[in-house]
């Protein structure tokens, strides 16, 4: 049972939603081109909504399997492995080719959730803040996640925390290596440089 749970999780946590939401998306408008609607881009006027829920996936992604997990099995060191394939298959998922997403934030913000639920509020907020701080949203994740191997340093005895927060970083200089490189060039691409390219 446990096996057959794990091969779920894997397919859940594969699928990149926000991709699929954007195709679905796509064909509905085409359809209604098609059908000679005048108002067309119909998704418009529910964007915010749609981002919503795409989030909302996005962070599950990080938090469910968890639940579903500790019905079967308490075992730390197999929670750390899923853990770490979440983040992994999240960002290099197989329906892309295994393209570097470089997504990371949300599902990782619902497994920091599962763990300590304080880190909820904290993880988000520390993000931002540091994001902003640093101009950088890269430097502000691999600041964040560091941060959360301190913070469960201390609140967690079993350092499963800890262990994955020191995975994740390995996980994200790998793929966003060149990103903090960058950051320490001579041009780095900031938060403002990105949305001035917008």
């Amino acid at each position: 049972m446990l096996i057959a749970c794990s091969l779920l999780i894997i397919l859940f946590v594969s699928i990149p939603y926000k991709f699929f939401c954007a195709w679905l998306i796509d064909s509905i408008d085409s359809i209604r081109e098609k059908m000679a609607y005048s108002e067309k881009h119909f998704y418009l006027s529910i964007a915010p909504f749609i981002a919503f829920f795409i989030a909302a996936l996005e962070f599950f992604k990080g938090f469910l399997p968890f639940i579903v997990l500790q019905l079967f099995t308490d075992n730390v060191y197999y929670f750390l492995f899923v853990a770490a394939l979440i983040v992994v298959l999240n960002n290099w998922n197989v329906w892309q080719g295994l393209k570097n997403q470089k997504t990371f934030f949300l599902s990782m913000w619902g497994i920091y959730t599962f763990f300590y639920p304080p880190l909820f509020v904290v993880f988000p907020a520390l993000y931002y803040l540091v994001s902003f701080t640093t101009n950088s949203f890269t430097i502000g994740l691999v600041c964040n996640v560091f941060s959360m191997a301190l913070i469960l340093w201390y609140v967690d005895s079993s350092r499963f925390g800890v262990y994955f927060s020191l995975i994740s970083l390995l996980i994200i200089f790998l793929a966003l290596n060149e990103e903090i490189l960058n950051y320490f060039s001579d041009s780095p691409q900031t938060i403002r440089t990105l949305f001035d390219e917008r």
